[in-house]
């Protein structure tokens, strides 16, 4: 009966010591924000419309005949999701980062690739969240990310991604690489020249 009531315990001093540091942080002013979240909602799929596209009585077709017309419906719905998913800069910065074969990008060569990205995607309709920033900007906002988990170190005039933080920058990548033009799509593939030198990532303790 006693270690319930030790583990209630140090859960709520867990708790309080959680919320006593965030409210040191606050008042510091060392509390930062942990990112930005982007929504807009797709145009709804009628399930009605989509199946007086399809063969009468589909869904009482054998199984796998209902599951052809249940992956057409699938696809569908994730076109809809894909083509509202919003451009957030991280995501952005990261696709233009990975679209050069070199772990070590020149600054100047970035911001380049950014402001094309950028067109694209207008070019595409995508909808990009603060659009009317200077590329110079909208890196500055992937780039406090980037540097507080340690996924990208700046040296003078170039930017070096480091090893162990690729899988990641894919991650947000490949999130809005299905908005671009095939002809425009750069493969996201580990880089041609990686450098074994270059300082790796501390497995973050959970």
């Amino acid at each position: 009966m006693g270690a319930p009531r030790r583990t209630r315990i140090r859960q709520l001093a867990g708790w309080i010591g959680f919320a006593f540091w965030n409210w040191i942080q606050l008042w510091s002013g060392g509390r930062q924000r942990y990112g930005r979240v982007a929504l807009q909602f797709a145009k709804p799929v009628s399930v009605r419309e989509w199946l007086a596209t399809e063969p009468p009585g589909v869904l009482d077709r054998p199984r796998a005949e209902r599951l052809e017309a249940i992956e057409r419906l699938a696809n569908l719905v994730m076109a809809r999701i894909g083509a509202a998913i919003p451009v957030t800069p991280v995501p952005l910065a990261a696709a233009a980062l990975l679209s050069f074969p070199s772990t070590v990008v020149p600054v100047d060569a970035l911001w380049d690739r950014l402001a094309e990205l950028r067109d694209r995607l207008h070019d595409q309709n995508a909808r990009v969240v603060r659009a009317e920033l200077a590329v110079t900007e909208v890196w500055d906002r992937a780039w406090r990310t980037f540097r507080a988990r340690r996924w990208v170190h700046r040296d003078g005039p170039n930017l070096i991604v480091l090893p162990n933080a690729r899988p990641l920058l894919e991650y947000y990548a490949n999130s809005i690489v299905h908005l671009l033009p095939d002809q425009v799509r750069w493969a996201l593939t580990p880089a041609t020249d990686p450098d074994r030198s270059l300082p790796r990532l501390d497995r973050q303790a959970r």
